[in-house]
């Protein structure tokens, strides 16, 4: 057991715990720290506001899918039902949950996550599975 309740021994979400799935249904689900890499290291990644929003445009660069895109706002993290910029003393920064535990978690308290500010962008890992952190959504073929 730990603070968090029964610890079950997997490293990857089920269906029934991830709420992709749950609120979206079908084939949607959470991003696994494969599909963040694979963003990370296959599509050009331009820091950019939209709709007053800032985030990154996240562009394919692979034949027939530069014209395609998602944009991840910088939605920083919640704490207590609160934005906690405590965490960053930069506000354009976004930090998104993966579907995955750290691979070196010895409880269930670390989940692997893509971190950026307009500078950087980092496959990394965060501490508290109970701070709020936003998902985006993928759908499998």
């Amino acid at each position: 057991d730990t603070k968090y309740g029964k610890y079950d021994g997997r490293t990857v979400l089920t269906a029934a715990d991830d709420a992709a799935q749950q609120h979206l249904g079908g084939k949607w689900q959470i991003p696994s720290s494969s599909d963040w890499y694979e963003l990370y290291t296959q599509c050009s990644w331009g820091w950019t506001t939209i709709n007053g929003i800032k985030g990154y445009k996240i562009c394919g660069i692979k034949e027939g899918y530069r014209d395609n895109y998602i944009f991840i706002p910088a939605a920083g993290i919640w704490t207590n039902k609160k934005p906690d910029l405590s965490e960053t003393t930069d506000t354009s920064w976004g930090n998104y949950w993966s579907n995955e535990l750290h691979h070196n978690a010895l409880t269930c308290e670390c989940g692997i996550t893509i971190e950026f500010t307009k500078n950087t962008i980092k496959i990394s890992d965060i501490e508290g599975r109970y701070k709020g952190l936003p998902i985006r959504a993928v759908l499998r073929k």
